[in-house]
This record gives structure tokens, sequence and C-alpha cells, in this order.
């Protein structure tokens, strides 16, 4: 997170999860939300893309908000995602930091506020 205006990306499981998994995005968008940051939640940005879209529609969306952001932070299931390790594979790409949970993005931005 060593940018000027931290953009936080939120990637994890959702296709085939209860609710889709909002409720672990939510959560995580809320505590990001928080610490003062800038974050990208795919529940928010991809809400007008039709029911039963193809899954290529909603990672299309999900890889042109990811490119605009500093960091993300995977969220518990995202080995287990097509499209979580495909978001990861462009981060790592991108050299966007990456935060294998909340636990670890929250121990960044603490150590980095400490640093200043």
């Amino acid at each position: 997170m060593n940018t000027p205006n931290p953009i936080i990306y939120i990637a994890g499981p959702i296709t085939g999860m209860i609710g889709e998994n909002k409720k672990s995005f939510d959560d995580a968008a809320r505590s990001i939300k928080n610490l003062g940051l800038i974050v990208r939640n795919p529940h928010e940005f991809c809400h007008d893309i039709p029911t039963g879209s193809d899954w290529d529609v909603y990672m299309r969306r999900c890889i042109t908000k990811l490119v605009e952001c500093s960091d993300v932070v995977m969220l518990p299931g995202w080995k287990h995602s097509h499209g979580a390790n495909l978001e990861l594979q462009i981060a790592e790409g991108l050299g966007i930091t990456i935060h294998y949970g909340l636990e670890d993005f929250h121990n960044s931005v603490l150590q980095e506020r400490s640093a200043v």
C-alpha cells in the first residue's frame, strides 16, 4: 500500500457460495472503509449486471476495477475460486500488493501508519 491514494480490491469466492458470499465481502468492505480507505467490492460494482449473466461478464468488470487498485485483499476460500485465482495472477503480474486475509491487511496498514 505504497500509493498516495490507495484503492483496495476485495477478491474471494462468489460462485457457488451461499448468498454469493456477499456478507464476507460486505464485512471486509466495511472494515476497510472504517480505516478511511477506498474499497472496490465486486458485489457493489457488479450490482447492475443481470442475474444469470455468464461468468466472464462479471470477470471482465472485475478486472477493469482491479487494475485501478494498489492492493488486493484475498478473502478465505480464494484458493478454490477460479475468479479469485485469476485476480491474484493479474495482481501479481501488475505488482499490486497482495494481502492474504483482512488480518494481514490490517497489520500492514498499522505497520505503515506507525512508520510515518
